[in-house]
């Protein structure tokens, strides 16, 4: 997609407009920093006519190391090619009322939370604050000391987050924000058989 986007000026911005999608969200799509939901890279893949496993890609994401963290612990998701509508329907399947499931894949393991390495984190996007469960798990956006941010889970003891390794961070948007609330974790060789 970075390449469509490049072949002409203000491209990225008038498909933005015309899906009804944010400026920056599509650019975090477009350089990798956001996984983005199977509905948004299907609307996506209509518009541009790029098929969607192109999109999507059989790999994961080609994004750099975050620097001021050791790795990442979560990553965008692309499945196999051909396998996107097996994941979505057994997203829908386990998650009917999700409105905008999206799919992390954990590296690492995270046992305090029951994570591990390669399982599949699916959490929605569109929440409501209010509403998320004491001691919930989330999906946070975790700023370090040098300024860079990596996606993580984390349990919502509110107005904190815990990580996995004990530490604390404030949901004040200053070193922290709550990007989503997981539904569930998926593990098993048929979901992540093809990934690295």
């Amino acid at each position: 997609m970075r390449d469509w986007v490049s072949a002409e000026r203000g491209r990225a911005a008038r498909m933005a407009d015309e899906l009804g999608l944010s400026r920056p969200y599509v650019s975090n799509l477009v350089n990798g920093s956001k996984p983005g939901s199977v509905d948004v890279w299907r609307r996506i893949s209509e518009y541009t006519g790029i098929p969607a496993s192109e999109l999507i890609g059989g790999a994961e994401t080609d994004e750099p190391e975050p620097q001021g963290f050791s790795e990442p612990q979560l990553t965008a998701f692309h499945p196999p090619t051909g396998q996107t509508a097996h994941l979505r329907t057994a997203v829908r399947a386990l998650f009917p009322d999700a409105k905008n499931p999206t799919v992390l894949i954990a590296r690492g393991h995270q046992p305090t939370f029951g994570v591990l390495d390669r399982d599949l984190i699916i959490y929605e996007q569109k929440f409501d604050h209010g509403a998320i469960p004491a001691n919930g798990l989330v999906i946070a956006q975790i700023l370090s000391d040098a300024g860079t941010a990596r996606t993580t889970i984390g349990r919502l003891a509110a107005p904190w987050i815990i990580g996995h390794d004990a530490t604390v961070r404030g949901t004040d948007g200053l070193d922290a924000s709550i990007l989503g609330v997981v539904l569930g974790v998926l593990r098993g060789t048929a979901m992540t058989s093809h990934i690295g």
